[in-house]
């Protein structure tokens, strides 16, 4: 017998997946930590948002950039940087950034 497919989840955008209709699988506690801390004013100089790949991790700390800077994009804001991590040429592994590139 063979295994039935996974449906096929259609990717949104930050924009789409704002306010009550916040709909990333798995992050609900996360969301609401961030947004408790953003109303509260009580956050803090940094968040690591780490663990393994295909998560939403990036989805759910541009969503939560987005709120502290009240813009419905983060693209070409002046206090918004992304830092990419370059990709080893022998390995094809993403390398560390180092604290000099910060």
């Amino acid at each position: 017998m063979s295994s039935p497919e996974s449906p096929k989840v259609p990717k949104r955008s930050v924009a789409e997946l704002k306010g009550d209709n916040m709909e990333i699988i798995g992050h609900r506690k996360h969301l609401d930590y961030l947004t408790q801390s953003f109303n509260a004013k009580t956050l803090v100089g940094s968040y690591l948002f780490y663990g393994q790949e295909h998560l939403c991790k990036t989805t759910v700390a541009e969503w939560f950039i987005e709120k502290l800077l009240n813009k419905e994009t983060i693209d070409n804001h002046p206090d918004f940087i992304r830092l990419i991590p370059p990709q080893d040429e022998k390995t094809g592994k993403k390398s560390v950034i180092g604290v000099e590139t910060l």
